[in-house]
């Protein structure tokens, strides 16, 4: 568990390199490390949390942070292609399954063109992860693919890892990580992420697991 907001420094230099400038939003805050992490280096960006004591800790770390507690299933308050970036991490597994699809498309109706979405949530083949109570909405890549491209994402990329099933040696989890990239099956994630891009002038597609990965072995 991360425990300051130096943690989240990889996911903001993810979203600089993939994204683009202007208002980015952290939906489903928690007590916004994110959101700290980008008001620091400068970049604009607010946070949306359900849970109102986790924004008055938020607040009382940081008291500059733009963070405003409000129910993220309902509309989103943002006109129609006014984000840059949307970054939802660890939240979707909280949501009512039947939510998703309208909470997934008022994000595509928030972003620009040429918008990012970073979606990550436990697999529902992360065991670990499946004992926790309130994760009452855990579902597969291949299924999060799905409800993406039916909220009218464009150029979906899978952003998954490897299970650890031979435990968490070196040696086990580098194996766990050649038998991924060998086979790249659902069974084998733990957990269902995506980055996604708004593109208008092409058809819905979701690439290959290998693509983020080598893009980012390569320095994108």
């Amino acid at each position: 568990m991360q425990t300051n907001w130096q943690g989240q420094k990889p996911f903001v230099a993810l979203c600089l390199k993939l994204g683009e400038p202007g208002l980015w939003v952290d939906l489903g805050c928690g007590i916004s490390y994110f959101v700290e992490c980008c008001q620091r280096y400068g970049i604009e960006c607010e946070g949306l949390e359900g849970d109102d004591y986790a924004v008055e800790l938020a607040r009382k770390r940081y008291p500059a942070i733009s963070v405003k507690q409000y129910d993220i299933t309902d509309n989103l308050p943002y006109d129609d292609r006014s984000v840059s970036v949307v970054f939802c991490n660890q939240v979707l597994e909280h949501l009512p399954s039947e939510k998703t699809v309208p909470f997934l498309r008022e994000v595509r109706r928030i972003l620009k063109q040429g918008g990012l979405f970073f979606v990550n949530m436990p697999s529902t083949y992360n065991k670990e992860q499946k004992k926790e109570k309130k994760h009452i909405n855990l579902m597969s890549p291949s299924e999060l693919n799905g409800h993406l491209l039916g909220a009218g994402f464009n150029d979906i990329w899978p952003a998954n890892y490897p299970r650890f099933i031979f435990g968490k040696s070196f040696i086990g989890k580098a194996l766990a990580g050649v038998l991924f990239f060998l086979f790249p099956f659902d069974r084998f994630c733990s957990n269902a992420s995506a980055i996604c891009f708004v593109d208008e002038h092409i058809r819905g597609r979701v690439r290959g697991y290998r693509y983020f990965h080598l893009r980012r072995l390569f320095g994108w």
